[in-house]
This record gives structure tokens, C-alpha cells and sequence, in this order.
């Protein structure tokens, strides 16, 4: 997972720094988009915003929202969660559950293509994203209703029907959520790099959406049937954002001044980058990681189960391990960061050195323009 920088159309006017919004707004309203095509339930799920020249968008308000649950597939009858008193659960869902139900999200504005269009890019962005940049009370409490409750330390992949064995609470807890009779109705922020903008989009952009499902056993946990047995039901989605109403005066302004220059805006880009490898190797090198100008701001490296990775009910696609991995480094514009590689023994539990504050501080990389 990379942060690097990027531009699209798009303007910067410094009059909104100086003035209050409601000096250049009368106000907004919520605008509801639809999918354009019902051609089947799995996805993908296209939505069009055709263009509107006198309001602006707000992109930090654009959500995603539905309605979802999960069913036993051969008999929707069944509870996936048993009606004895026990309550042993035959199914649940992976943490993050309402966006680790996406693979991956492209869009457009105008005629300029972003998102990234790699699978599975989505769901590990999002988990990425709300598992490193929010407090524990947010996790407990805000991003509870987004399917995010972490599994138990040492139980990631405890897919147990029995309620009373299985060691995993998030396993249990996300399961009374998403897996009962009744739909979970949803409205998320998507971990986008468009909903991160900070200022509005101008008028006279057309936003086109393109959101494509990942498979029910990339998503789904159980120790039961196969990866056929149960399936994610979602309906009434749509994609929602407020766009804002400008008072004449400030329509004036920005139609004579700003719309004169070349639109640019800097924004922050996110890629998820994948290797497959097979058991028994010994060098995971990766060669020329970034064909670009531009080295990324950061660097989350994690190694899972390929199985996991592909979808299956008995694997957990977060459950991130180590792999007995003995030593790594770092290579930028040739230069070996640190100059010895860390090693580590997870036997003997000597990895102290991943962990020292110097090493961190020298794997803060610098764009490549600086050497």
C-alpha cells in the first residue's frame, strides 16, 4: 500500500479562506444517485452524475449506502445464526465488512480516469485506512457501523460455528450484525482518493462511478458447507454527496476569475500493489516497485495466505503474518535503507529492531527529485 501525489481538473480559490461559507452559499442539498444498470446482483454497480453547471460538489460528503445481510444460500429459510439457545453461528463476515465487500472502485471526471483499478484494492485500502488512522473509541463506536469490530489476537482465522468454543469476539459480534433475518442498513465514507478533498468541486463536472464487488468467500467466515453455502445480499444502494447552492455574487466571481485559469488541483494518491509467491521461496524481492517521478509518502508491506487473498470461508484475508521472514530492506534510488538489513527470528521472538524509533525515522522516504 503506497501514498504518492497526483493532479486533476479541478480549482483552488483563496477567496473561501477569507470569507465564511455562508458568505458565498445560500445552502446545499442532498443529491441521491442510482445505479444505472440492474443487470445482476453481484455488480458491478455503475452511477452517473451528469454535469451541473451552477452547483458545486462536496466531496467530503460523498457516502455509500444500502442495505445488507447474509443468507444461507441453498435455503434462505435457514438462520445462519441457530435459533437454539446455544445461538451457533454457521456464518459470518470478515472485520470491515461493509467495504471488504468491495473489490475495487473506479471513476471518472469528465474524461480524467481515477481510482485504483487493481482487485482487491479497495477492500485492503479501506481496512488499511480505518485500522491505522482511528483511536480505539472511534473503531468501538463510529466505525462500529461500518463492520469494523477486530478479531481476537491469535483467533483471526477461528471460524467455529460454536459460539461457546470459537475464541474470536469480532467473529462473533460482526455475525450479530450482518447475519440475522433482518438487513443492516449502511451509509459509509468511501476510502477514496477523491472523498479526501478538502475543497469543492467546481461546475460543469460529470462524475461517473464504477463500484465492483468482491466474491461471497473473499468476504464471508465459516467453518461450514463450502464457499457456496452462504451469500452477501445488497439492495437500495446508491451513492449520495451535498452539493452547494453559490449566491449570485459569488457564481459571478468564480465564472469571470477563476474558470480563466488552467483548473489544477494537487491530491493525494493511494495504489495497492500485489505479488503472488509460492511456498518454499526463499527471496521476495520486488524490482522497480514505482515507475514514476514521484516516491510515496509511505509504505505498509504485509504478507497473507495466497487462499486467503483468493477468497476462501475458511481463511481470513486480514489475518497478516510474518511467514518466518529472517531479514528485510530497503532499496531507494539505489541507495540500501538502513545499510544493513533488519533481521529478525519470530523462534526465538528477537525482533526488537523493527521497532527502534531510528530506524522508522530513516524509512521516511523523500521524493526521488531530492537526491
Amino acid at each position: 500500500m503506497t501514498g504518492v501525489g497526483g493532479v486533476f481538473p479541478n480549482y483552488e480559490d483563496h477567496l473561501l479562506d477569507k470569507k465564511k461559507i455562508s458568505e458565498c452559499f445560500n445552502g446545499n442539498f442532498h443529491e441521491v444517485l442510482y445505479p444505472i444498470n440492474y443487470t445482476s446482483k453481484e455488480g458491478p454497480w455503475q452511477y452517473h452524475s451528469p454535469q451541473d453547471n451552477k452547483h458545486f460538489i462536496d466531496l467530503n460528503s460523498l457516502t455509500w449506502n444500502g442495505k445488507i445481510r447474509v443468507i444461507n444460500k441453498n435455503n434462505p429459510s435457514t438462520p445462519v445464526i441457530s435459533a437454539n439457545q446455544n445461538k451457533d453461528i454457521t456464518c459470518s463476515v470478515i472485520n470491515n465488512f461493509i467495504h471488504s465487500t468491495v473489490s475495487k472502485i473506479t471513476y471518472q471526471l469528465n474524461d480524467f480516469q481515477m481510482g485504483d483499478s487493481a482487485a482487491k484494492s479497495y477492500s485492503y485500502r479501506a481496512y488499511l485506512d480505518n485500522l491505522l488512522s482511528f483511536s480505539k473509541g472511534a473503531k468501538q463506536q463510529s466505525l462500529k457501523y461500518h463492520g469494523f469490530d477486530q478479531d481476537t489476537s491469535g483467533s483471526f482465522e477461528n471460524v467455529n460455528k460454536l459460539r461457546a468454543s470459537n475464541t474470536n469476539e469480532g467473529f462473533k459480534k460482526r455475525a450479530e450484525l450482518f447475519c440475522t433475518s433482518n438487513f443492516f442498513h449502511f451509509s459509509v465514507k468511501l476510502r477514496i482518493d477523491l472523498a479526501n478533498i478538502d475543497q469543492f468541486l467546481q461546475p460543469g463536472v460529470q462524475l461517473r462511478f464504477e463500484i465492483e464487488k468482491n466474491s461471497d468467500a473473499f468476504a464471508l467466515l465459516s467453518d461450514v458447507g463450502d464457499d457456496e453455502t452462504f451469500e452477501i445480499e445488497i439492495k437500495d444502494s446508491t451513492l449520495e454527496f451535498d452539493k452547494m447552492i453559490p449566491t449570485s455574487e459569488y457564481l459571478n466571481h468564480f465564472e469571470q476569475n477563476i474558470q480563466q485559469e488552467p483548473l489544477i488541483y494537487s491530491y493525494d494518491k493511494c495504489q495497492i500493489h500485489y505479488w503472488p509467491y509460492t511456498s518454499g521461496l526463499n527471496d521476495l524481492s520486488v524490482y522497480s516497485m514505482f515507475h514514476t517521478d514521484k516516491l510515496p509518502s509511505y509504505l505498509v508491506f504485509g504478507l497473507v495466505d495466497n487462499d486467503a487473498y483468493d477468497g476462501s470461508v475458511s481463511k481470513n484475508p486480514f489475518n497478516f503474518q510474518h511467514f518466518d521472514l529472517k531479514e528485510f530492506y530497503l532499496l531507494v534510488n539505489g541507495t540500501s535503507i538502513p545499510t544493513q538489513p533488519v533481521k529478525l527470528d519470530t523462534t526465538s521472538m528477537d525482533y526488537h529492531h523493527v521497532y527502534v524509533n531510528e530506524f522508522l525515522d530513516k524509512l521516511k522516504l523523500k521524493n526521488s527529485n531530492d537526491n
